[in-house]
């Protein structure tokens, strides 16, 4: 299927989950077509000092790599609640798909309260506090690959 996204032109293969899009660039006169590679995938972030009442939540996160950028969203779906503690708590990144160099990721609820920013380190999200939230909680961000 060819489609355009935000002056891209390219190509998507749902089966694979991948996509490729050409981007042009023009300087004097000299047009270069690039291809941009886009992967999309999921995994099951692991959990690290996270309250979780009531039982184990159901943990997922998706993501999506551009080039050399990640973008991901995790999604934290509560039995009874949950709580994060800033610094202490923490997911892992997707497999395969490490961080560069810090970054900053974004936390709130499907209530719309936001939570405000965590860190994204080389190995690990580190998302902001938060206590006793019985809503979904969705930690996402963006950062370059290493």
């Amino acid at each position: 299927m060819q489609q355009i996204v935000k002056g891209l032109i390219g190509t998507q293969d749902m089966a694979l989950g991948t996509s490729t899009f050409t981007r042009a660039t023009s300087t004097g006169g000299t047009q270069t077509l690039t291809q941009v590679p886009i992967v999309n995938g999921s995994w099951t972030p692991v959990a690290t000092n996270l309250t979780q009442v009531g039982g184990a939540a159901t943990i997922s996160g998706h993501y999506s790599v551009v080039g050399n950028l990640v973008f991901f969203t995790i999604s934290i779906v509560p039995v009874t609640n949950t709580s994060s503690v800033a610094g202490t708590t923490s997911f892992n990144e997707p497999p395969g798909l490490p961080a560069a160099r810090q970054s900053v990721c974004y936390a709130s609820d499907v209530a719309f309260a936001s939570f405000g920013t965590g860190i994204i380190g080389t190995a690990n999200i580190f998302p902001p506090a938060w206590t006793t939230d019985a809503n979904t909680v969705r930690l996402s961000g963006v950062y370059e690959l290493a």
